[in-house]
């Protein structure tokens, strides 16, 4: 296995029920397809992967009837992903699985989507199915749109990660429950422990989080102030993690996203 330490994440996410639904995997449709098999087997398969048995075989040739793969037409020259075939793939998770639970949607180099191609697939994920499973499998992670990035967990391809829970990553508790300049610097100084990649698993994780909380209280009490007020903290999430994935400053990053992320959450500086 190529990505053990992607699969061991996504197995243990799967373990305990706590698989988001949708995954960038940073690599190329050849580099990535041990992991995506090794995924879908553990999903599909009633011995969770023996490799033996029709089901494992059927994800291997790519015949199992919830996997599915999307790949730019094999008539256009450029290579582009258009709207009509992730329009296809959208309808195709308005239905049930077949023989699973879930059904699990690959996109390869899914920077090759067009912008129309990537808004439709965005309202996907912005409603995702409880049914549905996206890979994103791409070597260009910063071509993708950022709202999409932001709507899909990047995998610790080549990292030490554990599960989030397990590796001390900071939860949503810990930034909606600072008050005072020294636990804004707490959150500072741990955030500066992350390498990069996990530092935006790590921000992926505290802005799916974000979201939620936003979407429970737009729901309670739907108003302009608290639509505006949720996009400014969801952009600075998108903001901070394009910088980083453009190679950025990691302490500037940090610097300026707490600043305004805890400015806006009325958390006062000295």
């Amino acid at each position: 296995m190529q990505q053990p330490r992607a699969v061991d994440f996504l197995i243990q996410a799967l373990t305990h029920d706590r698989l988001s639904h949708a995954y960038i995997v940073r690599g190329t449709p050849v580099g990535a397809q041990p992991l995506v098999q090794a995924l879908a087997v553990a999903l599909f398969c009633p011995q969770g992967g023996c490799q033996h048995c029709s089901v494992c075989e059927q994800v291997v040739t790519e015949t199992n009837p919830d996997l599915f793969t999307l790949r730019a037409a094999e008539d256009s020259k450029s290579g582009i992903i258009r709207l009509k075939q992730i329009e296809a793939l959208v309808q195709k998770t308005l239905l049930p699985p077949v023989q699973s639970r879930l059904q699990v949607f690959v996109i390869e180099n899914a920077e090759a989507m067009n912008t129309e191609a990537s808004n439709a697939l965005l309202k996907t994920l912005e409603e995702p199915s409880t049914q549905s499973l996206f890979l994103l499998v791409t070597p260009h992670v910063q071509r993708l749109l950022p709202t999409i990035r932001s709507r899909a967990q990047i995998l610790p391809m080549n990292t030490e990660v554990q599960h989030a829970d397990q590796a001390g990553f900071l939860q949503w508790a810990d930034m909606a429950q600072v008050r005072h300049e020294e636990q804004k610097q707490a959150i500072i100084s741990q955030l500066l422990t992350r390498n990069q990649q996990d530092l935006i698993l790590q921000l992926q994780l505290l802005q799916r989080a974000c979201w939620q909380e936003a979407l429970v209280h737009f729901r309670a009490q739907p108003s302009q102030r608290t639509l505006v007020y949720a996009q400014q903290l969801l952009q600075l999430f998108d903001t901070a993690i394009e910088q980083l994935l453009a190679h950025g400053n990691t302490k500037l990053v940090v610097d300026f996203f707490c600043h305004d992320f805890f400015r806006l959450r009325g958390v006062r500086s000295r």
